[in-house]
C-alpha cells in the first residue's frame, strides 16, 4: 500500500526473543524494516532523511540498513 514500517524495540533482550519464527515470517510477508539495536530516535530521524530522499520501498530499505556513525551495531540476520 506504499507504507513504510520499520518494528523497532528499546532492549536488545526483546530484539533477541523477538526474532522467533513467527514474527520473521510476519516480517517477511509484510516487507517490514527492523530496526534492531538502533535507538527510537536514530530510527525515526534516519527515516525522516531516507523518506525525504526517495519514496521506493527496496531504496528505503537499501538506505535504512547503510549504517550512519554506528547507528546500528546488531547485525545478525539483517535483511
Amino acid at each position: 500500500m506504499g507504507k513504510t514500517v520499520v518494528m523497532t524495540t528499546q532492549s536488545l533482550r526483546k530484539a533477541a526473543i523477538c526474532l522467533s519464527m513467527n514474527r520473521q515470517k510476519i516480517k517477511n510477508a509484510f516487507g517490514l524494516i527492523e530496526s534492531y539495536d538502533m535507538t527510537l530516535e536514530a530510527t525515526v530521524t534516519k527515516l525522516m532523511w531516507i523518506l525525504g530522499q526517495t519514496k521506493d520501498h527496496d531504496k528505503v530499505r537499501e538506505m535504512f540498513y547503510e549504517t550512519i556513525n554506528h547507528d546500528i551495531l546488531w547485525n545478525t540476520g539483517r535483511r
